[in-house]
């Protein structure tokens, strides 16, 4: 199962100076925790229950880059018993937004894990991805962007009024040799008011900030099917907060409800 590592990538990271403004969008430290639900299951495999939590943590700065942390837990149960579903993630992104490193530990149940390690460059129109786990391989693919810039840009997006933002990305999630072509929908800015958020955003002082419904629509790139193989929506802060999050795979889909959030302290080049 994948995670929503594009998303908060996305879902899940922390985009922005913090208002909006002409400056172009930073990540802000943070550690943020979501429980997650079922919310809807169908077809001759559709589950009885699905329940878990994900937890990112962004550390670093502007001069230096950024580094993800992604754990991913969800025990699902489709009539046979409870399968755990163990999904951890780190990478580093470069502050310009050209080198990517990525690790994946996925585990299901009493399986083997599935383990990637590599290094992905995106240089001269196109991205270089090198692996040393679970076998060395270099995989030459179509110029991409990714998790950290891509965000950006959504935020940049969301700030100038455009509804749409499309971006070949990748994101280290998936397989080594995997771009996606993701399809962002930005609806418009969000007029309700500090009432309306949840405890963690209020006390995060997030109350006045503009914020904007988006949806990420993943499809494999350059592939003739027409439905997406994930779909992550989420509203987004100004500053790349997320929060009322639903991970949509299809035959089923989660809502995943902000419980927690700690903004840490900047480095001093964010500031």
């Amino acid at each position: 199962m994948r995670t929503m590592i594009p998303t908060m990538t996305a879902l899940s990271l922390l985009l922005g100076a913090g208002t909006a403004s002409a400056a172009a969008p930073v990540l802000a430290p943070h550690r943020a925790v979501y429980d997650l639900a079922l919310s809807s299951s169908s077809g001759a495999n559709a589950l009885e229950s699905a329940t878990g939590r994900i937890v990112i943590e962004i550390t670093g700065s502007a001069c230096d880059g950024y580094a993800q942390s992604v754990r991913q837990v969800l025990d699902i149960d489709g009539g046979a018993g409870v399968l755990r579903l163990d999904h951890r993630a780190t990478t580093y992104e470069s502050a310009e937004g050209d080198t990517l490193r990525f690790s994946k530990d996925s585990r299901k149940g009493a399986e083997s894990p599935d383990v990637v390690q590599g290094r992905a460059e995106t240089r001269k129109g196109a991205t270089t991805v090198e692996t040393t786990a679970p076998k060395r391989e270099t995989h030459r693919l179509a110029e991409a962007v990714f998790p950290a810039k891509h965000l950006k840009m959504v935020i940049e997006a969301a700030r100038s009024g455009a509804p749409r933002l499309e971006a070949k990305l990748f994101d280290g999630s998936d397989e080594p040799d995997k771009l996606f072509d993701v399809i962002a929908v930005i609806g418009g800015r969000s007029k309700s008011g500090e009432e309306a958020l949840d405890e963690p955003s209020r006390k995060a002082g997030l109350g006045k900030m503009p914020r904007w419904p988006v949806s990420l629509s993943f499809y494999e790139a350059d592939s003739r099917d027409q439905s997406p193989t994930h779909t992550v929506a989420f509203e987004m802060f100004d500053n790349g907060v997320a929060r009322k999050l639903t991970l949509d795979y299809g035959d089923f889909a989660l809502k995943g409800e902000l419980k927690q959030l700690e903004m840490l302290k900047p480095a001093a080049c964010d500031k």
